[in-house]
Order: structure tokens, then C-alpha cells, then sequence
């Protein structure tokens, strides 16, 4: 596991997962949950997350070690953000994404 990343979740001023990063959920609804949308959240900053980002994932869910049965619930991702994935949490990438890929961009006519 990159433990540079994950640097001071336990001992750090608590911090908070960008707005940014869930744009499309309104987090301050009282019927939001996150244990619930935890998957979401973890794909959410792996593909776009900063290293603050990453510190507030760890906050939140208990650490990094705690994060590790959460990122094997995402659901895909792209190979890059898969591989880099694999690196942070030290996963083998065989137990990341086992559900049926499907493309990520889906072609609607046959133009290039």
C-alpha cells in the first residue's frame, strides 16, 4: 500500500471528500449514505480524486486498511485507473472490477 498517500488520516485535521468529486449527489441531504454509496465514493476518487481526497476516503471509512474490502465492491474501471488501483491498495488486479466489463464509452453510429 502507498502509505505517502494516505499520510496523517488518523492523526491529521479531519478533511472532507471534494463536492467536486460527486457532483451529481447532493451529499447534505439527510438521506444520503455513505456507507451505502462507499463503492461510489471509493471509484469516485480513484478516478479523480486529490491526495486530500484520498486522506478524507481514509477518514471516513476507517482507514486504509478498512478501505481495501470497499474498493473490491466497485463495480469497474477503466484499466488505468484499475492498475493504479491495484498499486494503492495493493490488490491483485484479478480481484478488482470481477464483474463483466463493459465499455466505458458506448459507440452509437459507426463513424470513427
Amino acid at each position: 500500500m502507498i502509505s505517502w498517500l494516505f499520510e496523517g488520516w488518523d492523526t491529521g485535521p479531519r478533511k472532507e471528500i471534494s463536492k467536486e468529486i460527486l457532483w451529481e449527489y447532493d451529499t447534505s441531504n439527510p438521506s444520503w449514505d455513505w456507507e451505502k454509496m462507499a463503492p461510489r465514493v471509493a471509484e469516485r476518487v480513484i478516478l479523480y480524486g486529490k491526495k486530500d481526497d484520498y486522506v478524507a476516503l481514509a477518514q471516513r471509512y476507517g482507514g486504509p486498511d478498512k478501505l481495501i474490502p470497499i474498493v473490491k465492491r466497485i463495480r469497474r474501471l477503466p484499466p488505468r485507473e484499475k492498475a493504479w488501483a491495484s498499486h494503492v491498495f495493493d490488490i491483485p488486479k484479478e480481484e478488482l472490477c470481477r464483474f463483466p466489463e463493459a465499455p466505458f464509452r458506448i459507440r452509437h453510429t459507426n463513424f470513427c
